[in-house]
């Protein structure tokens, strides 16, 4: 089995055509990386331009070292890489808490897929009330709440919702009007987010189903019972 040591890296240069000086620089940063100088024929070395301004161009660098036991032969794929180096990417984003910048891809009957990174994304938007006015290729800020990359599940959140929640409390009484009625409850809208009212939380009455109480439209007044702040999530209950 051939050992390898694999890295990327993003370098900004002038005159990006010289692949002379893109080796020297993945050299040098190879030798700095293993504390050691690298030989030059160890190397296998992949570039991706970023971004090109006149002769200043951000670059990517993928390199790969192999063992000095082993020739450097190595088969490998790119987009594999990239991938790897995306997740690595958005977990890191994730820990740090940073705002990140999706673009919708498209709609689905349980939220909004977006592209992050590179990777696609799934955005749970029924928190979210301004889901009916999303549109295909608008860029959102956002908060990545899961990142599973053995079941290829990137999970965010609207950072708005989740500024929103950030300013509740359990036992806070808040108002606002009903927007969606089903079976197990009722969406109320409170600002920037949809509160879930479930029909066993409805205290004060029993009922088979929340349109026996209420109707679209309906302004109430409930009390906060529960608040999941990584998953966007707030439930009531009447008071």
């Amino acid at each position: 089995m051939v050992n390898t040591i694999f890295f990327s890296h993003i370098v900004h240069l002038r005159h990006c055509k010289d692949s002379d000086r893109l080796y020297k620089v993945t050299v040098d940063l190879a030798s700095e990386k293993c504390g050691y100088a690298v030989n030059r024929e160890n190397l296998i070395v992949h570039t991706k331009v970023l971004n090109a301004h006149g002769n200043d161009v951000s670059v990517r660098i993928y390199w790969f070292l192999c063992s000095q036991e082993h020739p450097p032969k190595v088969s490998f794929s790119i987009r594999k890489l990239e991938m790897r180096t995306a997740w690595e990417r958005v977990r890191q984003l994730q820990t740090e808490d940073v705002t990140v910048y999706g673009k919708i891809l498209g709609k689905t009957l349980r939220g909004v897929l977006v592209k992050i990174e590179g990777l696609r994304g799934f955005i749970r938007t029924y928190v979210d009330k301004h889901r009916e006015e999303l549109v295909v290729g608008e860029e959102l800020p956002l908060k990545i709440i899961e990142v599973r990359e053995e079941y290829d599940r990137l999970t965010l959140l609207h950072r708005a919702v989740s500024i929103r929640i950030r300013q509740l409390e359990v036992g806070q009484i808040v108002s606002g009007t009903i927007r969606r009625i089903r079976d197990y409850g009722v969406y109320v809208d409170i600002g920037d987010l949809y509160a879930l009212l479930p029909t066993s939380k409805i205290f004060y009455q029993s009922v088979d189903h929340p349109n026996q109480l209420f109707k679209i439209n309906d302004y109430i007044k409930a009390i906060i019972v529960k608040l999941d702040h990584e998953n966007g999530r707030v439930v009531l209950g009447t008071c």
